[in-house]
């Protein structure tokens, strides 16, 4: 996050009445968090089992494959 991202960010905050802060902590609760940079994730595993389970052709087996460096 750049600095600006992070001062609208905050100037955005700083206008939210407490209810809207709660449900927006509820929100952020239940998103996904994102992979630090240091994760590796296996893809060549992950790709043989939908390959397996999902076939060659399918688009997710596709996508993965054109991951894999």
């Amino acid at each position: 996050m750049s600095l600006a991202d992070l001062i609208i960010a905050h100037h955005l905050l700083a206008r939210l009445q407490p209810d809207e802060l709660d449900e927006l902590e509820d929100l952020l609760e239940r998103a996904p968090l994102p992979a630090p940079r240091d994760c590796r994730v296996p893809l060549r595993e992950l790709h043989r089992e939908v390959a397996a389970h999902y076939g060659e052709k399918c688009r997710a087996a596709q996508e993965l494959e054109a991951l894999i460096p």
